[in-house]
């Protein structure tokens, strides 16, 4: 059996902020393909636009590539970034067998 790629309590990448904006990163761009990619809003403007605000792109994550992404892409205006993102297969499994 392999081991986890990680153990939380020794990976220095690892801190309760960062996994919150991990957790806040996924939850607005699964929100936005929903709205944006398949016309299912899975929440309100008022609701995206407030969760927008809380990305904080200056927080490093576990996920190097996704925090330079988020860097270089995302805006809080609008949900049209995450049509360049870069796990958008992802994003859409995620959607479809847990939100629609």
């Amino acid at each position: 059996m392999s081991q986890l790629a990680f153990d939380l309590d020794c990976d220095p990448r690892y801190s309760a902020e960062a996994d919150e904006q991990t957790r806040i990163r996924i939850r607005v761009a699964l929100a936005a393909l929903a709205y944006e990619g398949h016309n299912r809003p899975i929440m309100s403007d008022a609701e995206f636009d407030q969760l927008c605000l809380k990305v904080d792109v200056s927080i490093a994550t576990r996920r190097p590539e996704l925090d330079a992404w988020f860097k270089k892409n995302f805006s809080p205006e609008t949900g049209q970034w995450v049509w360049k993102h870069p796990e958008r297969n992802v994003l859409d499994a995620i959607l479809l067998r847990y939100c629609f």
